[in-house]
């Protein structure tokens, strides 16, 4: 069997015998290059390299181990091209296969869709379908949703007071109205729907009357609940709004009517809040007791700090409370019946959004939050049984409760929110006194009067009521701090003039009964008597500025002639006035002086 043979390019080809087979080899083919590799020739930079030269070079089991290199690399590649045209071959096989079956879909679909075409325009026209109308039917609907919007309002009511929700349930028992009405006025007109249809509704549906008689159990309860809500001591301007709007509607008073009694549960809840007591010791006892014994000194000073800092706190919740209320009130009133843009208060825009016959442009429902945004439909869809009630008549979903805007019954004129103001906020602030006098009774000194006084100016001015309303509680509250400081002035003069009639008295007596011992009580023989110098041991026990700073204090004294009788008598005098230059500081500098 002879050896294959190897073609090699003609430029650079050669040959060679190797046992009797002929070797081309070629200098330039990569066959040459991986034989020179493998026997580790090395030839001169010539390319031309003649093999003849490479068999007189090397022997011939070099030149045979270089041959069979070759051949099994040459081997390695042929299998290696093998493998990859299979893989190939398997992929191109799968894609032309996928394209077979999406053709033949095609054809499938195109052919069903020109069936159903043919099919289509071979069938004939429809026929008109006759819709006959149960008219009786009809109307035993409409019937079974008015009962049934009858028995389900007493818990729906329930549940709505329970949530809060006043205005609605007002909405809902207003509705609930008009459907018993209708059914009442229908059965007595011969004409009307249910009579057509030989329908008796008050003598065949005696539950009508009843439940009506229950569901209208209902106003007071929503009336008085209402009411209530008003006392809450910051009930945002929307709850009442709604609150106003559900007494003019169940219990048909006046704006004017319904404003006042707005000002009145008000005027309970600052009551309440005033009559509140602060559950701590009585005034003047918060120090604590000075007959205390020497070993329990610290812990009655501890105790007597932690009460007056609570005091101080509990005083300052009960004042922000009862100013909160006044604020709130006159606040929440201007937002209700009056805002700087004439007519446009939140009154005025329930109030117009409620009408049936809106044709206002401009005004749009947007302007309401959505608290105020009650319509029949958002009642009925609370419900949890609203599907029968799409039955109900289109006057029925669109009924909304009647309010003439034009009557005087339906506004509150400037003049008269002004004038109920100004008397609400005078007759509160004159409530305030005798409460605020008693409150500042447990303030025992003029820093922590003047820090509430500070706290008052805070609230009151950062609130949003008039000028000249916000300086009517001011004055007020401030003559109110004048009189609980000049009171704590007056009695601390009041005990340092005791106190120094009493050591005056004393000193007296003490120096009618004096003895010739008695060196102290005369100021020629204090001035000249040597003072003690301060001690080594002294000087180890505290800080040494404060042993010669007391050194000092005494040579002072015997410099300015105050012997103990002397300093006994003057220096109750002397810690008053200093106290009260202290006092003066802090209220000249608006409380930011040391007072140590």
């Amino acid at each position: 069997m002879s050896q294959p043979t190897i073609p090699l390019p003609a430029a650079s080809q050669s040959s060679a015998i190797v046992n009797g087979h002929a070797l081309e080899i070629s200098s330039t083919s990569p066959l040459t290059k991986t034989y020179r590799n493998s026997v580790s020739l090395k030839p001169q930079d010539d390319t031309n390299v003649d093999p003849d030269e490479l068999f007189t070079k090397y022997t011939i089991p070099e030149i045979k181990a270089a041959q069979q290199k070759i051949r099994n690399d040459a081997d390695e590649k042929k299998q290696e091209l093998r493998l990859m045209v299979g893989e190939r071959y398997r992929d191109i096989l799968q894609a032309s296969a996928s394209i077979i079956s999406i053709a033949e879909s095609t054809k499938t679909v195109l052919r069903a869709i020109d069936e159903s075409k043919a099919a289509i325009s071979r069938q004939q026209e429809p026929p008109i379908l006759i819709v006959i109308v149960d008219f009786h039917l009809h109307a035993l609907q409409q019937l079974a949703a008015h009962v049934k919007l009858l028995i389900d309002a007493p818990e729906n009511l329930w549940r709505l007071i329970e949530r809060k929700k006043y205005f609605s349930a007002a909405w809902l028992f207003l509705l609930v109205r008009v459907i018993h009405r209708a059914l009442i006025r229908d059965n007595e007109r011969e004409e009307g729907l249910w009579r057509r249809h030989g329908i008796d509704v008050m003598s065949e549906f005696p539950l009508v009357q009843r439940q009506w008689d229950s569901v209208s159990q209902f106003r007071p309860q929503i009336v008085h609940k209402t009411t209530l809500s008003l006392r809450d001591v910051e009930i945002p301007p929307e709850d009442a709004c709604a609150a106003l709007v559900t007494l003019h509607l169940l219990d048909s008073r006046p704006l004017t009517e319904t404003f006042s009694v707005y000002l009145g549960q008000r005027t309970k809840t600052l009551a309440k809040a005033l009559s509140q007591e602060l559950n701590k010791q009585e005034p003047g006892t918060i120090l604590g007791n000075g007959n205390a014994a020497p070993h329990s000194s610290s812990n009655s000073t501890s105790f007597a700090m932690a009460s007056r800092t609570s005091i101080i706190q509990e005083v300052r919740e009960i004042v922000r409370t009862a100013l909160l209320i006044v604020t709130h009130t006159i606040n929440s009133t201007r937002d209700i019946f009056e805002r700087e843009d004439m007519g446009r208060s939140l009154m005025y825009n329930l109030l117009k959004c409620m009408q049936p016959d809106n044709t206002d442009s401009s005004f749009t429902t947007s302007a309401l939050p959505p608290e105020l945004c009650v319509t029949t439909p958002s009642v009925l869809a609370m419900l949890p049984s609203s599907v029968p009630l799409q039955l109900l008549p289109p006057d029925l979903k669109d009924y909304k409760p009647y309010v003439d805007l034009n009557s005087s019954s339906s506004m509150v004129s400037r003049v008269h929110l002004s004038t109920k103001l100004d008397e609400w906020l005078v007759a509160s602030i004159n409530k305030l006194e005798k409460p605020f006098q008693s409150w500042l009774e447990y303030l025992q000194s003029v820093k922590d009067v003047w820090n509430v006084r500070t706290l008052v100016w805070k609230w009151v001015s950062g609130s949003n009521m008039r000028a000249q309303e916000i300086s009517l509680v001011l004055n007020a509250m401030d003559n109110l701090f004048r009189h609980r400081i000049l009171g704590l002035w007056q009695a601390s003069l009041q005990t340092a003039q005791d106190a120094f009639k009493e050591r005056l008295g004393s000193a007296l007596s003490s120096i009618a009964d004096r003895s010739d011992d008695d060196w102290a009580d005369f100021p020629v023989d204090y001035l000249f008597q040597p003072l003690p110098l301060p001690q080594h041991s002294q000087l180890g026990l505290g800080s040494k500025v404060n042993v010669f700073e007391k050194h000092y204090a005494a040579l002072r004294k015997r410099l300015l002639r105050r012997t103990k009788l002397l300093d006994t008598v003057l220096g109750q005098l002397e810690n008053c006035a200093r106290a009260i230059q202290d006092d003066i500081a802090i209220v000249m500098s608006g409380g930011q002086a040391d007072t140590r």
